[in-house]
């Protein structure tokens, strides 16, 4: 009966074996023929389904031998296969998934990578040429061409220096660079190197029309060249003269194959490159690494209006409005939202590909590399035949070891379980024989001890456990019952319920078992000690629950002195509750004052009667005092300033609101600030008190002032402007019908002889009588103010114009020349005395190379420096001699160092130490602002990274020292390049 029954059970199991082969299967080949990519399950090969099978199979023998009865061995043996087996057919499994998928994903990243690096070298490429292209434009010998006659320049020295720069320039890379020509403003190419290209017309070429109308620098699109009939890539950049008028356009041509180097797979992903191709806007492939047959082919269907904006601008000749499907939209092309797409890059009849695209960042162009995962398939497939193979001698190798390991535990076994029968039916002693030396012979030895200490504790612990039952249960706190070494005899009823430990199972813990925070059973017995020692211990300690949770505890420790020994009765009290309370309140303590310290504002809290309650970090740092110094103080005597603020504390408190006090004055070691005072009343919980928060404002204050100034400085400067403009013109004039005057009387014209012979007037003698009367002199007084005029008002149009991120190299010695002559018609001074009467003495060192730097801002430091000069110099007697300048320049340490001094009253050490203070001035009331200084000395060393000090020596001389870094050549060529 029972062969018969093992029988059916086997039979049972073959039968779930094959049905679950058969759907794993079916399974398998369903989701295969529907999937559009590989299915990625747990039997997604053969080998997968093997192991598959072979899990199954342990867990249905495991589920056999524990839900049915069966033997030990039986049950031994299912359930070494299921632990060894069935992990490692799992983890099997996983690990090909994994490794697929990381595959995929790695492929996938390095892909993704080098498409990123490709299109950052196309922008880096675009990027780099277009500034090159700008700073070529800049040559002065373009300028010079361009800006002669169309008639004088065929033979010109300054087009054969042009032609020789263009051709100069071209060898930087003559590989790619096809062209380099001169546009002038008609759009004419007056210049090129292809030779075939001179003369004719490119004024409907984009390269030439939006550098004119933009002034920017320009990249067109790929298009095919006329001349060269191949597809080209065009940078343009407009020439201007030093004025900034544009004379024309210089327009650099590549050959487009550059693009078809720069998109070739790297070499470190040659393993998963599979194509690399370049999209234009409209869909024109712009280079391809494996079909360059297709460059300049549109891979969308055009409209009509498309080819022949196309076919117009000479970007390709399209031959028909089909384009070469690709299996995606132009919409999906361009979606940024869209990185991977899966499609063929050569058409329907193409092995479609896994597709990354990159968008540039300059044109508006897309980067498509595509590859295959064919060959991560193929690895996923060798290392899932090394896996069953593995796991098929993993089974054979287990059932070997699992019989003959089990053949000698059961016996044993059954032994000790039947010893175990006995002893448990309420035999006294009970002894099995020990026929090994081994774990299993110990293991003998070890249940005849404890069936002996079985025995013996019982007897002991029968007598005590009724005495202390009664009292354990009565407490309503846990208590533990225990001996001088910690080991627990017996517990309260509340110990399941404070630790989650059954009763019955609490002599089998030790006190670290029960403790939690790092305490350790040594830590216990010390106290242990202690209270043997001393009869009594309380403490606080940490406890552990059976779940891992820890809580804090409150134990007495009392000891008895019992007939059967000595032992420690500890009685557990659970103080979380109060603990937590505790740890809120210092919470919310501690996060009050970090709030009140955080504040940048001087915090200040007082009491009804004004004495100092609260003091935060800000003020200690303004004041210098602490807060334990301070607190219980009154407010008055602390901060005297302060003490008529608390009438207004009064007052706040009675309306229940605050009250503001804004931009309050409060001299400071002699300098004024200004403050902001608030008052907030403390209204809540019945206490009476105020906060008085301080806040320093006097930088706001002072740059509402400096705007205001600002703003005034700017309007007068539009004035000035607008006048000099409106001056222009009558000058202009002036000066014309100067030089007419002296060409129709002295000049040698035929007209001047017949209108002379009309009028029957002797020139000869007309021109006498002009000379003795010295009419040429006073024409020539007349023309030399004039341009003198001119000059004053082309340097003060210069200096009103906006400054900008204008950096460009000075000569200092023009600058100051400059400043000299726009100051003597300075009207505000002409007012006060004659600046002509002032001598200048020059002392230029005439090899300092020119300064790198703003110019108009450091004539505005030189017109300070002599304004604030000219003025003090009318107050002082000269009576031997006369007001002068002595400018000097040279060169030390790398740096450019301009002296500007002068013979006047001179400066006292207190006034120079705060010469540069804003609204720091020594003029009357109304005649300076104190900002002059103060914004040179910011022009110098925050704008222009140099130093400014002044030195004087009282009633006789004051100088200033101005100090400006001398930077390389190509660091002014690498700050350039960043501007562009």
């Amino acid at each position: 009966m029972i062969k018969f029954i093992r029988r059916i059970l086997s039979f049972r199991i073959t039968l779930s074996m094959c049905i679950s082969l058969a759907v794993l299967l079916f399974a398998r080949s369903v989701l295969a023929s529907h999937a559009e990519e590989p299915v990625f399950l747990f039997f997604s090969n053969a080998t997968e389904v093997v192991l598959v099978s072979i899990a199954l199979l342990v867990v249905l023998l495991a589920l056999r031998a524990f839900l049915w009865t069966t033997g030990l061995r039986t049950k031994l043996i299912s359930s070494f296969l299921f632990i060894s087996l069935v992990p490692i057919c799992i983890l099997s499994i996983l690990d090909q998934k994994v490794t697929s998928e990381a595959l995929s994903e790695n492929s996938r990243q390095a892909m993704l990578a080098a498409a990123s690096h490709t299109a950052e070298s196309i922008d880096s490429f675009i990027l780099a040429n277009l500034s090159t292209v700008r700073t070529e434009s800049t040559i002065s010998q373009f300028a010079q061409y361009l800006s002669l006659p169309p008639d004088k320049r065929a033979g010109s020295p300054e087009e054969l220096a042009a032609m020789g720069i263009l051709t100069s320039l071209k060898r930087r890379d003559p590989t790619n660079i096809t062209s380099l020509a001169l546009l002038d403003l008609s759009g004419r190419a007056v210049a090129d190197t292809f030779g075939f290209d001179t003369g004719l017309d490119k004024s409907n070429r984009d390269y030439f029309l939006i550098p004119i109308e933009t002034g920017l620098p320009y990249v067109a699109a790929v298009g095919v060249s006329e001349s060269a009939q191949q597809p080209s890539l065009y940078f343009s950049s407009p020439v201007r003269d030093t004025s900034g008028r544009i004379l024309g356009v210089l327009r650099s041509r590549y050959n487009a194959a550059v693009l078809q180097q720069m998109i070739l797979p790297r070499m470190d992903i040659e393993d998963h490159a599979f194509s690399a191709a370049l999209f234009g806007d409209e869909g024109l492939r712009l280079a391809d690494s494996h079909r360059p047959d297709l460059v300049l082919t549109p891979t969308f269907s055009l409209y009509q209006n498309v080819k022949a904006q196309i076919a117009s601008e000479r970007r390709i000749t399209v031959e028909s409005d089909q384009g070469l499907v690709i299996g995606m939209s132009k919409k999906e092309l361009s979606d940024p939202g869209v990185t991977f797409f899966h499609t063929s890059l050569y058409g329907p009849d193409s092995e479609p590909t896994l597709n990354v695209k990159v968008r540039l960042r300059y044109m508006p162009w897309t980067i498509v590399l595509g590859y295959s995962e064919a060959a991560n398939l193929a690895k996923i497939a060798t290392q899932s035949h090394y896996a069953l193979v593995v796991v098929l001698c993993i089974v054979l190798a287990v059932l070997i070891v699992a019989v003959r390991v089990t053949r000698g535990i059961t016996h044993p076994v059954l032994a000790l379980t039947g010893a175990a029968r006995a002893l448990s039916g309420g035999e006294d002693k009970v002894f099995i024989p020990i026929e090994s030396d081994d774990e299993i012979g110990e293991l003998a030895a070890t249940f005849n001890q404890m069936s002996k200490a079985l025995f013996q504790s019982r007897q002991r612990l029968l007598a005590s456990t009724e005495r202390l039952q009664s009292l354990l249960d009565t407490l309503p706190d846990t208590v533990i019952l225990h001996d001088a070494e910690g080991a627990i005899f017996d517990v309260s009823q509340s110990f399941e319920n404070t630790f989650g430990h059954p009763q019955n199972e609490a002599h089998n813990l030790s006190i670290e078992d029960l403790s939690g925070g790092g305490l350790t059973e040594k830590d216990a017995l010390l106290l242990i000690d202690s209270c043997v020692e001393h009869g009594l211990q309380a403490f606080d300690w940490v406890a552990r629950r059976k779940d891992g949770s820890e809580f804090p505890t409150y134990i007495r420790l009392r000891r008895l002195d019992l007939p059967e020994g000595l032992r420690i009765m500890a009685v557990v009290t659970d103080i979380t509750e109060r603990k937590q309370a505790e740890l809120d309140l210092l919470n919310a303590r501690n996060y009050i004052a970090n709030i009140i310290d955080s504040m940048p504002s001087v915090l200040v809290s007082v009491d009804a009667e004004g004495d100092i309650t609260q003091w935060n970090i800000q003020a200690e740092k303004a004041t210098g005092l602490k807060k334990k110094a301070v607190t219980g103080h009154p407010l008055g005597e602390i901060l005297p300033y302060l003490s008529d603020e608390m009438e207004r504390v009064r007052e706040a408190m009675r309306c229940r609101s605050p009250l503001e006090d804004s931009k309050r004055v409060h001299m400071v070691d002699g300098v004024i600030r200004y403050e902001d005072i608030t008052i907030f009343p403390l209204i809540a919980n019945g206490i009476d008190g105020a906060v008085i928060r301080v806040d320093d404002v006097t930088e706001r204050v002072r740059l509402e002032q400096i705007l205001v100034q600002s703003e005034k400085m700017l309007s007068v400067g539009g004035l000035a402007a607008g006048m000099a403009h409106e001056i222009n013109n009558p000058l202009a004039a002036i000066l014309g019908y100067t030089q007419n005057i002296r060409n129709r009387l002295f000049g040698e014209k035929k007209s001047n002889i017949d209108a002379a012979n009309e009028c029957d007037v002797a020139l000869d003698k007309l021109r006498a009588y002009l000379e003795l009367r010295e009419i040429p002199k006073m024409l020539d007084g007349i023309h030399e103010s004039g341009n003198r005029a001119a000059k004053i008002v082309s340097n003060m149009l210069n200096f009103s114009r906006k400054s900008g991120d204008n950096f460009t190299k000075h000569d200092i010695a023009v600058l100051l020349d400059q400043s000299i002559e726009l100051i003597v018609s300075d009207y505000d001074l002409k007012k006060s005395y004659d600046f002509k009467q002032i001598a200048v003495y020059r002392e230029y060192d005439p090899s300092l190379p020119p300064v790198y730097c703003e110019g108009n801002q450091i004539q505005q430091v030189f017109l300070n420096l002599f304004k604030n000069a000219g003025e003090a110099m009318t107050e002082k007697d000269y009576k031997d001699g006369s007001p002068f300048f002595v400018l000097r320049t040279s060169e030390k340490d790398g740096m450019a160092v301009i002296q500007i001094e002068d013979n006047g009253p001179g400066m006292n050490p207190d006034i120079c130490n705060r010469a540069f203070e804003p609204f720091f001035s020594t003029k009357a009331t109304g005649k300076g602002t104190g900002l002059g200084l103060s914004v040179s000395y910011f022009i110098i060393t925050d704008q222009h990274g140099g130093s400014m000090e002044v030195f004087s020596e009282p009633g006789q001389w004051t100088r200033f020292v101005i100090k400006l870094p001398l930077l390389r050549e190509s660091d002014i060529n690498n700050i350039e390049k960043k501007h562009i």
